[in-house]
């Protein structure tokens, strides 16, 4: 796993999509693998640098990797106190990448995780609060959906994907108002 972190990290600059999407998505299939407390292993440094990852990368595949894989990370360590500062960090690029991809299957992914990394959980609650989560969801609620409808021709087979999470966002919301978040 480190030989493909520092890969994608800090690997050639000229490597393409198809190489880097590989790895992004090895990686994220170990981490899937390891979820079960093992993520724990995961330094805040590395954290910092898969977020660095999802807000520079050109390529929407490699990003959307790279928000699944630190969905994977956050919500185990969502259930693993203490890790404030790293579920906040997490939090954060998740949002941002909700909020403001250019792609809509990344910002899909994106909220996908945040809705298992902040589904249950006392400190997910209180990191929530923190970031400021259900007044940026709320945001991008409707923006999401003038999105969807201005891009359907484009999305082909990653439209049901791009559906759900809209869908899910709706539930989420609700869930969250009446978890008592504001």
């Amino acid at each position: 796993m480190s030989l493909l972190y520092n890969t994608i990290i800090g690997g050639p600059a000229r490597a393409d999509e198809e190489f880097l999407e590989a790895i992004t998505g090895a990686m994220r299939s170990v981490l899937q693998r390891l979820k079960d407390g093992r993520v724990q292993c995961v330094s805040s440094e590395q954290i910092e640098q898969l977020c660095s990852v999802c807000h520079s990368s050109g390529f929407s595949s490699v990003r959307a990797n790279v928000v699944g894989m630190l969905g994977i990370i956050g919500t185990a360590m969502s259930q693993h106190p203490p890790s404030a500062d790293g579920l906040t960090v997490i939090g954060t690029t998740l949002l941002s990448a909700a909020s403001g991809d250019c792609d809509l299957w990344v910002v899909a992914e994106a909220l996908d995780a945040i809705f298992d990394m902040f589904g249950d959980g006392d400190q997910a609650m209180i990191i929530a609060n923190k970031i400021s989560l259900l007044q940026t969801l709320e945001q991008i609620k409707p923006t999401l959906r003038k999105r969807i409808r201005s891009d359907k021709k484009h999305l082909g087979s990653r439209m049901p994907v791009v559906d759900m999470a809209r869908d899910n966002l709706h539930r989420f919301i609700r869930y969250l108002k009446k978890e008592g978040q504001t």
